[in-house]
């Protein structure tokens, strides 16, 4: 009561706001201790194998019927949704690839798989669109790349001819797009891991 009057507010404005900060602490720690995760250590292989195929099996439900999107909630990002719902693809190919590559079992890739085929087909409703100037989509080209490239076995070799024409034809769509002069020029590099682009000499 004291220090609220030195601040020359209403006593129960204090209150509230110190309630709501316990209230908030104890609310962030009930949730870190209910995550599926709480319980790992993250100390070995084996412990970060879990931890990883646990996060891969938690998007299955936010994943598109076709495969190719993933639809995490709504954002505050100023390009288009298909290019959004790319990025949650995308994204987790970074240790998708990793674990495969490395030996790991995954059954989920089939999800990454059928969303190559879907996403990179201008006939299908998951397309994820032609890139422009200065396109999100040109930044998951690196992960797409970078998966194509270490996980060749288990990501390229599946997928159908035409499958790897469309993607192949996709990537490629980067090559002549103005990119900004940062580190998206990496991600130009990246796509072209395993494009068979006759024109990569021009990059």
């Amino acid at each position: 009561m004291i220090f609220s009057a030195e601040l020359g507010g209403p006593p129960y404005i204090i209150v509230f706001v110190r309630d709501l900060q316990q209230f908030s602490f104890i609310a962030m720690n009930d949730f870190i201790n209910r995550t599926p995760f709480s319980s790992n250590l993250l100390e070995t292989r084996h412990d970060l194998s879990k931890f990883l195929v646990q996060l891969l099996d938690s998007l299955a439900g936010h994943t598109s019927p076709g495969g190719a999107r993933i639809h995490l909630g709504h954002t505050g990002t100023n390009y288009d949704e298909a290019a959004a719902q790319l990025e949650g693809f995308s994204r987790p190919l970074w240790g998708l690839a990793s674990f495969i590559a490395g030996g790991g079992p995954y059954e989920g890739i089939k999800r990454w798989l059928t969303g190559f085929a879907n996403g990179s087909d201008p006939s299908s409703a998951e397309f994820w669109g032609y890139m422009r100037d200065k396109d999100q989509r040109m930044v998951e080209c690196s992960a797409i790349g970078f998966s194509l490239a270490v996980a060749k076995d288990q990501v390229w070799d599946p997928l159908s001819p035409q499958a790897k024409v469309n993607l192949e034809t996709w990537l490629a769509g980067i090559n002549d797009k103005e990119i900004p002069h940062n580190n998206w020029l990496w991600f130009r590099v990246s796509s072209f891991y395993r494009s068979r682009q006759k024109n990569f000499h021009n990059l």
